[in-house]
């Protein structure tokens, strides 16, 4: 009987080349870039933004290096870090606005100016204010006006401003009427009770 194996050749197999270790994707900052994009929106605010732009940039680098592979997610980061910044600086601009705008509209409540629009002939009138506001030393009551002498009452509210302790309590509870005079078609508060 014949011997299926072949012979032992004296010489050796050739070896398979090594085989470079693959280095494991470096996707952490492009995790951390998406992660900080979203979270700047529920508690982050704009630090995350900046964090998100800072770690969506160096991730997007490494992905088109070859050494991270989720470049997607570093790039959705840094956008939602992008968009973050640009509605921060927005709302801040709105805050501004806000701000101005409103610190100018109680001024203007309280500025002598209301009392040459009353749109009154000249008289005396009373009101049971339903809007008071004070700054500082003036105030201003808005209310329908009742002329004294007749007991007609205005279709419209009226603003009429004054100044002093005497006329500007520190709450508008402590005012139950206003009674001012109208002379030139200017209104001046001659009594608060």
């Amino acid at each position: 009987m014949s011997d299926l194996t072949p012979p032992a050749s004296e010489e050796p197999l050739p070896s398979a080349p090594p085989v470079a270790p693959v280095a494991a994707p470096q996707n952490g900052l492009g995790t951390a870039a998406l992660i900080m994009g979203i979270l700047q929106f529920f508690c982050l605010g704009t630090i995350g933004s900046i964090l998100a732009i800072i770690f969506g940039r160096i991730g997007m680098k490494k992905a088109d290096q070859g050494l991270a592979t989720n470049r997607g997610s570093a790039k959705a980061g840094f956008i939602l870090g992008i968009v973050g910044i640009i509605l921060s600086v927005l709302g801040i601009i709105l805050a501004i606005i806000l701000v101005v705008f409103g610190a100018k509209a109680i001024n203007d409540s309280v500025d002598p100016v209301q009392n040459t629009k009353t749109g009154l002939v000249d008289g005396n009138y009373g009101m049971n204010p339903t809007g008071y506001t004070r700054i500082n030393d003036r105030c201003s009551y808005s209310g329908l006006p009742v002329d004294v002498n007749t007991q007609a009452t205005g279709t419209s509210d009226v603003t009429v401003v004054g100044e002093g302790s005497s006329v500007c309590p520190s709450e508008m509870s402590q005012v139950a009427a206003v009674l001012f005079d109208v002379k030139g078609g200017v209104a001046s508060i001659v009594e608060v009770q």
